[in-house]
């Protein structure tokens, strides 16, 4: 995957960061997730409800690990919204990243029904 060096290797990395820390609930926490929840200056990052979403399990406090941060932080540079960390083009919220996900997998030839968000820690050695 090493070769993928782009915005979408970028969510393949963010994604991989939430399973390793044992507290990743749904690909819904990562869509829904926005910058003001990354709070950088603490280390820390808040899975909370929003006007039109709430999380599965209880809102929580995350600490970043440096894997994480490291990535929240590529992709902070490369931002296309200031509000939603996963943004599409227009920097509205991106939806449907498991098929985003997939399509990366089959380029990088790894066979996508082998591409769940709970398998990709593995796939990166965490």
């Amino acid at each position: 995957m090493a070769c993928f060096r782009t915005r979408r290797h970028t969510i393949v990395q963010t994604l991989a960061g939430f399973p390793s820390l044992g507290t990743f609930g749904s690909c819904g926490e990562l869509e829904n997730l926005e910058w003001s929840d990354v709070r950088f200056d603490l280390g820390l990052l808040m899975i909370q409800e929003k006007a039109e979403w709430r999380p599965k399990t209880d809102e929580r406090v995350i600490p970043l690990s440096e894997a994480l941060r490291s990535a929240l932080t590529e992709q902070h540079k490369m931002r296309r919204s200031d509000r939603c960390v996963i943004a599409t083009h227009g920097g509205g919220r991106e939806t449907h990243l498991l098929e985003k996900v997939k399509s990366i997998c089959r380029k990088a030839g790894i066979a996508p029904r082998a591409a769940t968000v709970h398998a990709l820690p593995h796939s990166f050695g965490a």
